[in-house]
């Protein structure tokens, strides 16, 4: 798995458009806020043709620690899911096809 940053999104976006750098971490410094600010106003936020990402709340729960059984209290939170575009599940599944036919 490769870790992609919002530096190299930026660098990508200035090799291929011939802008500065700067410029390019500025636009995905915003896009990214944009997108934190729309998933916390509004618990969703869906990128067409790549896909949705939204909340769901989770209620606390009883955990155990398998090695001792000690049994603790999991509070309750929020976490975000993200569904993929159909046209990005394609491009995917194509992708995996296309290699394991090589």
């Amino acid at each position: 798995m490769k870790t992609i940053t919002r530096l190299n999104l930026a660098e990508a976006m200035a090799d291929k458009t011939g802008y500065h750098i700067s410029k390019m971490l500025e636009i995905v410094n915003m896009i990214i806020n944009e997108v934190y600010r729309e998933i916390v106003k509004t618990g969703c936020v869906k990128i067409k043709h790549f896909g949705t990402f939204s909340t769901r709340r989770k209620p606390a729960r009883t955990g155990r620690n398998p090695k001792t059984m000690q049994e603790f209290e999991i509070k309750p939170r929020v976490i975000v899911l993200f569904r993929p575009a159909k046209k990005l599940r394609t491009i995917i599944n194509d992708d995996i096809k296309d290699r394991n036919n090589d």
